[in-house]
Order: structure tokens, then C-alpha cells, then sequence
């Protein structure tokens, strides 16, 4: 395979999901745990974790894989915070042109069920066109309960893939979308539904409605270990062609923290400066000099949280809440400490706070934080104060036990990379060394 711009593309994918298998690594156990799940009469499937871990993709996989869905039509549904029950279904069912206008079902007067309703099928097979008015009659009727539109719709042999669920804030909507699920066992339903989002538990994503399913297999994504995201760059590279440095390899996986999403997106961005330069060696230079092209297609919420978390100072009552901490020096530290603070925590993912603090203090050492002329070491009382003052006012660090975690992922391999772009190449590979 030539190092062209279409076969980058081909083999390094940051933006949209993995479709093909000769491009999808890792997962072994957990596709045949899918599998088996799809294979099963009337069992559904749940799937959940961090956000850049690859659920989509997995799925994508999984349901290529199965034997048994050869003859299965595939609809897929992205979530948005406002969707009710009735907009997801009904565009589902607008997909497989079983999505009726408001006037041709009809309800006793009891408002139940009273035949089957038409199916909606576009004349000579052809696309149907729909005015606005017409797009606002062809919603299911609110009245329409998740019994009724499984029993005379969902029968039949599709896969609805709702992904995004985690973006969903109307509990009746998940409710629905809960009983729908069992319903589907219930009446041993052809139809295979996934529900995927991004959560740490298949409860925080269902919500409680979670303990009243049966027959659901419930799919946990974890983070890819570093074998797995070193064959996904060992691959790509090795198609492409080109060559990494020992160096180049280990900053790849301290962003990517088991995010195959970082893995590409770095990738590819080293890719295209290979064909740019005629050449097929990179090192760790040659990730510094795309760094900036890396930061311009991380997902604008995640880059806002981070400025918030720079720029944003504590309140007194913020402080006052821990009674234990001396309050005179945090409300003195400036955005650029605060700054400087995040990068650091971004070294240590998951650190135990000693760790954190030997960092910090080996920072003050080459004289590059915290006003030099008045901090010439780390104690506990400035390590506590920046500790609070940062978990304090942030949207991306919490406090947990004796540890520090990014509640998400995406904000460390942001702030990784923001670190990477202020300390500069040299003060940057000395801390991690450090680290």
C-alpha cells in the first residue's frame, strides 16, 4: 500500500467509526460476548464506556461478524439531548418505510389499539418527498405505547443501533426506550436492539429501569491496553509504510492513555507529514511539529473546559468549605499556575498525590513555577493549597481518596497535548522521564 492521502484515510480513522474488519484491532473476547448476545433469541444488548474507547466501532464489528444477521437490515439513530421516544422510533421506522401519516391509524375510543396500520411504502420504490408539513405528520402519535409499536412493527428482522444515549435527558424517553427493550425479549421480537452510550455503569446509563430487564447482555468497553494500541500503530504504519522512533512510539500511547481515537487521530496527522515530506521516518520532532494540527480537531467542549478550568479563580466560599486549608496563598495563584497545575496532573493519570507532588517539586526545581523567588521547594501546605484550588474551580480534575482523576478521558489527552505545547519539547520529555 502507497503513502497516498486515500489510503491515510483508509487506515487511520479519528473522525467517524470503524466499519471494516481488517481495520479493527483488539476486542477478541468481547466480540464473541456480542456475538452471542446477537445470536440469541429475543436477548438484547447494552453497550457502555469512557468516551474515544470505540463502542461504535465494536458494535460496527460485532454485527459484521454475526453469522446469523446476514439477512438483517441495519438502522442506526444518534441521540441528541432533546429526542423523545417518539422521535427515535419514528425515525427508525421512517428508515424501513413503516412510518405511517397521522391519518391512516385509527383508536377506539379508549385509545386503544384498533388494527394494523398501513405500511408507508414510497410508490415504484423510489424515495419518498415529504414537504415540512407532511415531516410533521409522519410522527408516530404519542399515544402509541412501546407495546404497541413492538408488536406491529418491531417483529421483523432488524438491528437498531441507538448510540449516543448517554446525550438523552428526558427520563420518559429512557423509560420507554427500557420497556421497549423487554418488550422485545418478551415477545421474542426478531428485531435485535443496542443501546450505546457513554457511561461507567449500564445502570448510570438505563437509570433504574435497568433492574427490571431480563435477557439483556450488558457489554462493558474498556480502555485498550498498550499492546492494543501499539498494534493499532504497528499496523497502520506497517501498511503505510513508514517508520517510528522507539521515542515517537511512547508518546503516542501516553496521550492515547488507551483511547484509540488519539491513536488515530495522532497518526494520521503524522501520516500526512510523511507524504507532505517525502519521507518515511518520523520521531518524536515530528510530533511536536503536527501538535497543533492534533489540538485543532479535538471536540471544541472539551477545549472550553479546559480554558474555564486556566482562567477560573475560587470563591471564597469554595475555599472556606475545607476548613483545613490555610487560605492565604490559593487565591494569589495566577491562570498561568493554574495552567501549569493541569499539565502536570496530565503526567500522572490516576497518580497517587506523592507522585504528584515529586513532579511538582522537581518542576520547582528547574525553576519554571510557582513565583521562583518564593517558592524554592514543594510542602504540604502549597502542594494542599494548589491540590484544592484546582479540584475546586475545575470541570475536568476531581479529588478522589489519594488519587487524581480526570472525570474524562478526553480531557486528559487534551490537557497531555496542551502540555506538550507550553513547557516545549525539552522541559516536556524531562517530565515524563520524571514521571
Amino acid at each position: 500500500m502507497k503513502l497516498t492521502k486515500e489510503n491515510i484515510s483508509q487506515v487511520f480513522k479519528p473522525a467517524v467509526p470503524i466499519r471494516e474488519r481488517n481495520n479493527f484491532i483488539g476486542r477478541t473476547e468481547l466480540l464473541k460476548i456480542l456475538d452471542r448476545s446477537l445470536y440469541t433469541p429475543g436477548r438484547q444488548s447494552i453497550v457502555f464506556g469512557e468516551r474515544g474507547v470505540g463502542k461504535t466501532s465494536f458494535v460496527n464489528i460485532g454485527i459484521e461478524l454475526c453469522d446469523s444477521l446476514h439477512d438483517y437490515l441495519l438502522f442506526e439513530y444518534n441521540c441528541s439531548q432533546e429526542d423523545t421516544y417518539h422521535d427515535i422510533i419514528g425515525s427508525i421506522l421512517r428508515s424501513t418505510d413503516q412510518l405511517l401519516t397521522t391519518d391512516e391509524y385509527k383508536y377506539t375510543e379508549d385509545h386503544k389499539f384498533d388494527g394494523r396500520l398501513k405500511i408507508g411504502i414510497a410508490e415504484g420504490g423510489g424515495e419518498r418527498t415529504e414537504s415540512k408539513e407532511e415531516t410533521k405528520k409522519s410522527l408516530i402519535p404519542a399515544s402509541f405505547t412501546p407495546n404497541e409499536i413492538v408488536k406491529h412493527y418491531l417483529m421483523g428482522k432488524y438491528i437498531l443501533l441507538i448510540d449516543e444515549y448517554d446525550r438523552i435527558e428526558s427520563s420518559k424517553t429512557k423509560r420507554l426506550l427500557a420497556e421497549t427493550l423487554k418488550i422485545l425479549s418478551n415477545y421474542h421480537s426478531d428485531t435485535k436492539l443496542i443501546i450505546c452510550g457513554v457511561s461507567n455503569s449500564a445502570k448510570s446509563l438505563i437509570g433504574d429501569h435497568l433492574s427490571n430487564l431480563r435477557n439483556i447482555c450488558v457489554i462493558p468497553i474498556p480502555k485498550m491496553t498498550d499492546d492494543e494500541i501499539l498494534e493499532i500503530i504497528n499496523t497502520g504504519k506497517r501498511k503505510l509504510g513508514l517508520e517510528f522512533s522507539e521515542s515517537l512510539i511512547k508518546l503516542i500511547l501516553l496521550v492515547s492513555n488507551g483511547l484509540p481515537f488519539f491513536t488515530h487521530l495522532i497518526c494520521e496527522q503524522l501520516s500526512y507529514l510523511a507524504l507532505d515530506n517525502v519521507k518515511n521516518k518520523l520521531d518524536d520532532n515530528d510530533f511536536f511539529i503536527v501538535l497543533e494540527n492534533i489540538l485543532q480537531y479535538l471536540p471544541e467542549h472539551i477545549k472550553v473546559s479546559y480554558e474555564l478550568a486556566c482562567s477560573k479563580k475560587p470563591t471564597v466560599f469554595q475555599i472556606e468549605q475545607d476548613v483545613n486549608t490555610p487560605f492565604f496563598s490559593v487565591l494569589e495563584h495566577s491562570s498561568t499556575v493554574r495552567k501549569e497545575s493541569l499539565c502536570i496532573f496530565s503526567l500522572v493519570d490516576d497518580c497517587d498525590l506523592d507522585r504528584a507532588k515529586k513532579i511538582f517539586g522537581y518542576y520547582i526545581e528547574l525553576g519554571r513555577v510557582f513565583e521562583p523567588d518564593k517558592y524554592k521547594s514543594m510542602d504540604e501546605i502549597l502542594f494542599h493549597n494548589i491540590l484544592l484550588e484546582i479540584t475546586k474551580i475545575s470541570d475536568i480534575l476531581k479529588d478522589y481518596e489519594s488519587y487524581i482523576l480526570f472525570k474524562d478521558s478526553y480531557h486528559r489527552g487534551y490537557t497531555l497535548l496542551e502540555a506538550a505545547r507550553y513547557f516545549g519539547k525539552d522541559m516536556f520529555m524531562k517530565l515524563i522521564e520524571h514521571s
